[in-house]
């Protein structure tokens, strides 16, 4: 979202309220897109996860079929 001068009063315009606005916005976008990549990193690892636990368990179950 985009403000301009018309969007404020003079006063906020003066007081640097739309550079103040535009950082915020600017770290706010960046705390989020930090957050993407960290949900990213968690969802990959739960699915290696898993697959490890799966192939594991695949694994086992043979061995059990073995032991009857």
């Amino acid at each position: 979202m985009t403000l301009t001068v018309a969007d404020v009063s003079m006063w906020a315009h003066d007081v640097n309220f739309d550079g103040l606005y535009s950082l915020v916005q600017y770290k706010l976008e960046e705390a989020l897109a930090q957050a993407r990549d960290s949900f990213q990193i968690i969802s990959d690892n739960l699915s290696s996860s898993a697959n490890i636990y799966e192939q594991e368990e695949q694994q086992n179950m043979h061995k059990f079929k073995d032991m009857y």
